[in-house]
């Protein structure tokens, strides 16, 4: 294994990590695929929970877990869905048989897939970038101190939610 290989098994995972804990503005200061796309950070912190929840997101998990409110998120992913990028199913109807959009389903369509598909290999990239100029213990001793954080921001965000 390549010391490259070795640095990207420690330290991508925890990146990825603080990604998905909402420090996506790090990462989108070194990459331009949402100013391409016409993506704002947030609109990318959507799409990316609706991919992680495998199509079973709904909007208010989404605003929970992101910490937006609902009306906030739902705008979101209105944008998201006139680009293409998001698709709405609905999984069930009021008595006067019209959609309930407060119970409607998530799924990343496949242009969402591809622009998604791009953002993490750009995101590899970036990553890959900033660790080539760290050593083996450095990057050793930021990996703990990155997976330090992590567990904190993770059981903050338990007390929050619960």
């Amino acid at each position: 294994m390549t010391r490259i290989e070795e640095l990207e098994k420690i330290l991508h995972p925890l990146l990825n990590g603080v990604i998905t804990l909402r420090l996506l503005p790090v990462f989108t200061i070194g990459s331009n695929l949402g100013k391409q796309d016409n993506l704002s950070e947030k609109q990318i912190m959507v799409l990316i929970r609706i991919d992680q929840a495998e199509n079973q997101a709904l909007v208010s998990t989404i605003a929970d877990e992101l910490f937006l409110e609902r009306p906030q998120v739902s705008r979101l992913v209105d944008t998201l869905e006139d680009v293409g990028f998001v698709n709405r199913k609905s999984t069930s109807r009021r008595q006067n048989k019209q959609v309930d959009r407060r119970k409607v389903k998530l799924e990343v369509t496949d242009t969402g897939l591809a622009f998604l598909s791009r953002f993490y290999e750009d995101r590899h990239q970036y990553y890959n970038e900033i660790i080539e100029s760290f050593g083996m213990q450095e990057v050793k001793q930021f990996s703990q101190y990155l997976e330090r954080f992590n567990n904190l921001i993770s059981k903050k965000i338990k007390t929050l939610i619960e």
